[in-house]
């Protein structure tokens, strides 16, 4: 029993404990959606992107969550900006946005004495600070996700599986696309806001490798990421505890190792599927 609750004593321990699981959670179930509408590229430049606001919101002593809402906003203005330009690819847009953003947190980081231990916490996360203001902020807009992923599953699975059938049952892609961008980004700030802007698109992607890897139903994939990602969350501490390692990357490497293990279960499964086949013949 001390193995297990040492970690959560103090006056950290069970908010980060929970701060962790709620928001891995929740970065699970949105990351079956990411890799099934194949966002990754974009997820991965918004958790660099808002580091700007993230610095400024450091800076001024405002939530974490409200920089990192200002910060992605601030980044999709931007890339739609930058593609108006002449023969210009989405692609090209977001890489220079995200390059463009990056170099404007480390100036805004640069402007004061303690920007740039601000900055470096930002970029690898410390969920041990995380504060009941930044849990409740949290908590709050994962709330929101998964009312949203709830009432807009069947919308996604349409225009994820089958975009030709969708525009026939009247499912307007731009709309979905939206409440897509909408739901990633609110994502991205809760991830960034507890584990850094660089580990975070591990909490967004591992998980749901690992139930691509377990499940081949949609819906069901979602619970199982859900429960990958709070169990990576909450493992991540217990890591991050008694290796002495930093929270952030123990979220990446929990994540990861999620994802790898998953993928040579399946394996495995589908080595002795066959071998079983050939036994029969």
């Amino acid at each position: 029993m001390d193995a297990l609750l040492d970690p959560i004593r103090g006056d950290f321990g069970l908010t980060t404990l929970i701060s962790l699981t709620v928001v891995g959670a929740g970065c699970g179930a949105v990351g079956v959606w990411i890799l099934q509408f194949g966002r990754a590229f974009l997820a991965e430049s918004l958790t660099h992107a808002l580091l700007p606001g993230l610095v400024a919101a450091s800076l001024f002593g405002a939530s974490l969550v409200i920089g990192a809402l200002a910060g992605v906003l601030l980044a999709y203005v931007a890339t739609l900006a930058f593609s108006r330009a002449p023969k210009t690819s989405a692609a090209a847009s977001t890489s220079v946005t995200v390059t463009t953003l990056v170099a404007g947190g480390a100036l805004i980081a640069a402007s004061s004495d303690s920007g740039y231990a601000a900055f470096e916490s930002l970029l690898f996360g410390n969920p041990v600070a995380a504060t009941r203001v930044d849990l409740a902020a949290g908590a709050l807009l994962l709330a929101g996700v998964t009312v949203t992923l709830w009432l807009a599953h069947e919308r996604f699975g349409a225009l994820a599986f089958d975009p030709a059938a969708a525009v026939s049952l009247r499912v307007s892609v731009s709309r979905v696309q939206a409440v897509l961008l909408l739901v990633i980004v609110c994502a991205v700030a809760a991830a960034v806001n507890v584990t850094g802007s660089l580990p975070a698109l591990a909490l967004l992607v591992g998980p749901a490798i690992a139930a691509d890897a377990l499940c081949t139903r949609i819906g069901r994939g979602v619970w199982i990421a859900a429960l990958a990602g709070a169990i990576c969350g909450a493992g991540a501490l217990y890591l991050s505890y008694y290796a002495d390692w930093p929270a952030g990357a123990s979220v990446a490497i929990t994540c990861t190792a999620a994802a790898a293990a998953a993928s040579c279960l399946r394996r495995t499964h589908r080595s002795s599927a066959r071998t079983g086949v050939v036994a029969q013949r």
